[in-house]
Parts: C-alpha cells; structure tokens; sequence
C-alpha cells in the first residue's frame, strides 16, 4: 500500500458503526472523488456524523470502500 496526500478529496455514506466504511462516491462540487486516490491506496481521513461525532485515522480506499487501518482520535 502506498501512501497518497491529496487535497479536497470529500464523500459522504450511510454507513454506522465501526467496520469498512461504503462511500457514495459522489463528492460535492469542488471537490475530488475518493477515486483519485486509487485502489489500495492509504490515506488519511476525517469522518463526522450529524451529532458531531468524528474518528480520524489513517485507512485504505479500496473499489469505493474506506477501511480504518489506524484511528488516532474518536469522539
């Protein structure tokens, strides 16, 4: 797995609970899909739900999938 930084990548899912994340793959104007990334690319990540919930970590894209592989902060 290769590590890619890139800026304004921005999704959203209706994924719940804590496993692989399903992403909708349509990001808001302005920004880039999750699949600019590319398969089996790790990346790090922000997710914050309605309730102001969060978890960031480093996780993998893979085919519209987003997988924690380390989170750093949950609240």
């Amino acid at each position: 797995m290769v590590l890619v930084v890139k800026d304004r990548i921005k999704d959203t899912s209706t994924t719940t609970g804590t496993g692989t994340i399903t992403l909708a793959n349509s990001p808001p104007a302005g920004y880039q899909a999750f699949s600019t990334l590319g398969n089996n690319s790790t990346t790090y990540y922000a997710i914050q739900d309605a309730n102001d919930a969060f978890e960031i970590g480093l996780g993998t894209y893979n085919a519209n999938t987003l997988t924690s592989d380390s989170i750093n902060n949950r609240r």
